[in-house]
C-alpha cells in the first residue's frame, strides 16, 4: 500500500515538473500591431472595421489576425476606402519557427532533468530511461503543438500590410463651379 502511494507521489512530481518546464516553450509575439494611417490632406476621419476610429495622421493598435477595412472621410473630399490585409510575414514565420526550436530545446532539457532527478525510475527503479522521461517528453510535445496552434489561431504569424496605410483624397468636383464663379464677377 505504501509503495503505491510513493509511486503516485513520484508520478505527481513528474507531472508537476513537466508542467513547469513546458511553460518555457513559447516565444512571445503580440496578437496586435500598430497600424499607421495617413491621408493627404491630413485631418480625415479614418473609421476601421474593428470599431476604432481616428483623425489622420494617426496610429492605432489593432489585431493582426484579420483584414481591416478603413473608410476615409473629409469635408470637401470624396470618401475613400482602403484595406490593410492580414498576411503571413517573415517575422511571424520566424516566431513560429522559434517556438518549434525552443520546444525541442526544452524537450531535451526536460528529458535531461528527468533523468538526473531520477524521475525515469518512477515505474521501473532499474531503468536508466523509463516512462517518466516519456511523460515529460510527451507533455512538452503536446504543449508545443498546442502553443503553435494557439499562436497561429491568434494571428501571431501574420502582419497587416501595407503599413502604413497612405491615401490621397480627391476633392469633390463641382460641375457648375466655373458658371458659379462667372456669375460672382
Amino acid at each position: 500500500m505504501l509503495s503505491s502511494h510513493i509511486t503516485f507521489i513520484k508520478i505527481t512530481v513528474c507531472m508537476m515538473l513537466s508542467a513547469l518546464l513546458v511553460g518555457c516553450v513559447g516565444i512571445s509575439r503580440p496578437s496586435t500591431q500598430v497600424l499607421d494611417i495617413k491621408s493627404n490632406p491630413p485631418g480625415a476621419l479614418a473609421e476601421l472595421s474593428v470599431g476604432r476610429q481616428c483623425v489622420t495622421p494617426c496610429s492605432l493598435v489593432v489585431p493582426r489576425k484579420d483584414d481591416i477595412d478603413i473608410k476615409f472621410s473629409l469635408a470637401g473630399y470624396q470618401d475613400l476606402a482602403a484595406v490593410a490585409e492580414s498576411k503571413l510575414d517573415q517575422a511571424g514565420l520566424a516566431h513560429i519557427a522559434g517556438n518549434v526550436a525552443t520546444g525541442y530545446l526544452t524537450l531535451g532539457v526536460a528529458s535531461a532533468v528527468a533523468l538526473l532527478a531520477g524521475i525515469a525510475s518512477v515505474f521501473d527503479p532499474g531503468a536508466s530511461v523509463g516512462p517518466g522521461v516519456w511523460i515529460v517528453a510527451g507533455a512538452v510535445c503536446v504543449y508545443l503543438i498546442y502553443a503553435t496552434a494557439r499562436d497561429a489561431g491568434k494571428g501571431k504569424a501574420r502582419a497587416l500590410q501595407p503599413n502604413p496605410i497612405e491615401v490621397e483624397l480627391q476633392p469633390i468636383s463641382q460641375p457648375n463651379a466655373p458658371a458659379a464663379a462667372a456669375r460672382n464677377r
